[in-house]
C-alpha cells in the first residue's frame, strides 16, 4: 500500500501534464500531505485566442470601374490565425481562401484584400495580399469575385466552418447580421467630404492602438455623435494605422530660446508689425537651404514671402505681381533650391480625386535648429507690403525659436 500511493500520484500528475501539453504551464505547490510528500499541479494558461475583424473597407472608389475596392482584416487577438478555408461575403456573393492557403495573420497584423492588386497599389501605395478579381506579386486569388454595394449592405467574415466571425452593416442597408446591433454605420459626409473616395474604418483605441469592436455603428470613424473620435474622414494612401505612420502625434522635448512676434491693431502688415516675423524669417532663409516639407507655406500670393528664400528685395526691385507664383518658384530654383508639386500622375486611371485641396500649414524648420510657426499665411492679404498708408492685414502671431543644441528633433517646434 505504501508503494501504491506514490504511484497513483505520479499517474495523476502525468494525466494533468498531458491535458496542459499544448499550453504554457506553471507549477503550483499544494499544501503538504500527511505523509510529507509534495504534489505539484499544473496551472494551464494559454495565450489569448485570435480575433480577426473587418477593420476597414474601401467601398465607393473614386476610380472608374472601382478596381481598388478593398477590405482590411486585422487580427486584434493574441494568437496567429490561419485563413485557409475562410471567406469574405458581400451581399449574396462569397469569396473564399483556398483550403491550402498559407496566409497567416499574426497577432496585431493587418491584411488588405482587394478586387485588383495593381489598382489597389496605385491608390493605396502598398501591396494587398489577396484579391478576388485579379492578383499579382504572389498575392492570393480568392475563389470568386465580390461586388461592394456603394449605397449600403453587409460585409461578413466567415471561418472555415462557415461561422460568422465579424460583420459590418453600412450605409442604407436594412439587412440584419449576426451579432450586429442597431442602425448601420455611416460615413462623415458634411461639407467637402463626400462618400466617394472615402475609406470606411473603425475608430482606434488611443491607448492600445487597436480597432474598437462593439458590433455597433459607433465603432466606426464617421460617427456623428462622437465629437472627439468620430466625424473623421480617411482616404486611400493616408497613414494613421500604427504608431510608425502617424496614429499618434510625434512628440519631442528640447531646450530652446523662444521669441514671439505679435501683430496688433490690424496687422502684421508693414515692416514695423513684421519686425518679429519678417526679418527673422528672412535672416534664417538667407543662410539656410530649406527642404520640403520643412517649409510648407502658402506662397501663391506673396512674392516677397516666397522669395525670402532667395531675396525679398530682388522681388520688390523687379516689381513682381501678387500672382507671380511661377516667377518666385523660378527664383528659388535658380538659387539652388528644390520645389516639389503634388499632382496626379499622367498615366493614372481616370477618376482620381485631388487628395489635398488646401495647404494650410504655417511653419518652417531650418538646419534642425531654427523654426517658426504661427497663425497667419505668408500672403499679401495677411501681411501686406510696407507702406505709409494703413493697408489692413490680420491680427495674429508667430513664435520663433532656436534649439540650444547643434542638432535637435524636428518635432520640438510643435
Amino acid at each position: 500500500m505504501n508503494t501504491l500511493i506514490p504511484l497513483l500520484r505520479r499517474l495523476r500528475l502525468l494525466g494533468l501534464l498531458m491535458v496542459g501539453l499544448s499550453a504554457s504551464i506553471a507549477l503550483a505547490q499544494t499544501a503538504p500531505s500527511p505523509d510529507g510528500a509534495t504534489l505539484y499541479l499544473p496551472a494551464v494558461m494559454g495565450p489569448p485566442p485570435a480575433k480577426v475583424l473587418i477593420a476597414a473597407a474601401y467601398i465607393d472608389s473614386a476610380v472608374s470601374y472601382e478596381p481598388d475596392e478593398a477590405i482590411l482584416l486585422w487580427n486584434v487577438g493574441g494568437s496567429a490565425q490561419p485563413l485557409a478555408g475562410w471567406s469574405l461575403r458581400a451581399g449574396s456573393r462569397e469569396a473564399s481562401f483556398a483550403s491550402t492557403s498559407a496566409l497567416l495573420l499574426q497577432p496585431g497584423e493587418r491584411l488588405w484584400c482587394t478586387a485588383n492588386t495593381n489598382g489597389f497599389r496605385l491608390s493605396f501605395g502598398e501591396e494587398a495580399r489577396c484579391a478576388w478579381s485579379s492578383a499579382d506579386n504572389k498575392a492570393e486569388l480568392l475563389s470568386a469575385g465580390l461586388t461592394l454595394n456603394n449605397n449600403g449592405g453587409v460585409l461578413a467574415l466567415l471561418d472555415e466552418r462557415r461561422r460568422m466571425v465579424d460583420a459590418m452593416v453600412y450605409g442604407a442597408s436594412t439587412q440584419a447580421a449576426d451579432g450586429w446591433r442597431g442602425p448601420p454605420a455611416q460615413l462623415y459626409t458634411r461639407g467637402l467630404a463626400t462618400a466617394g473616395g472615402q475609406v470606411w474604418r473603425r475608430k482606434v483605441d488611443p491607448l492600445s492602438g487597436l480597432p474598437i469592436d462593439n458590433n455597433v455603428a459607433s465603432d466606426w470613424a464617421g460617427d456623428l455623435a462622437d465629437l472627439a473620435w468620430g466625424r473623421r474622414v480617411h482616404q486611400p494612401g493616408w497613414g494613421g494605422w500604427s504608431r510608425e505612420d502617424g496614429l499618434w502625434p510625434w512628440r519631442g522635448a528640447e531646450s530652446a530660446s523662444w521669441e514671439v512676434a505679435i501683430g496688433a491693431g490690424g496687422a502684421v502688415c508693414a515692416d514695423a508689425a513684421l519686425s518679429g516675423v519678417g526679418p527673422p524669417v528672412r535672416s534664417t532663409s538667407a543662410s539656410t537651404r530649406w527642404s520640403i516639407p520643412r517649409l510648407p507655406l502658402l506662397w501663391r500670393r506673396s512674392p516677397s514671402a516666397a522669395c525670402a528664400c532667395v531675396s525679398c528685395s530682388t522681388a520688390r526691385r523687379r516689381g513682381a505681381s501678387p500672382t507671380c507664383k511661377k516667377w518666385c518658384v523660378r527664383q528659388i530654383a535658380e538659387a539652388g533650391g528644390e520645389v516639389y508639386y503634388m499632382a496626379v500622375a499622367d498615366d493614372a486611371p481616370k477618376g482620381y480625386k485631388r487628395r489635398y485641396r488646401y495647404l494650410h500649414a504655417k511653419y518652417g524648420i531650418a538646419d534642425e535648429r531654427r523654426a517658426f510657426v504661427g497663425t497667419e499665411n505668408l500672403t499679401l492679404n495677411a501681411m501686406p507690403e510696407p507702406t505709409e498708408a494703413p493697408v489692413g492685414g490680420r491680427r495674429g502671431f508667430y513664435s520663433l525659436h532656436r534649439c540650444n543644441r547643434r542638432r535637435c528633433s524636428a518635432a520640438h517646434a510643435f
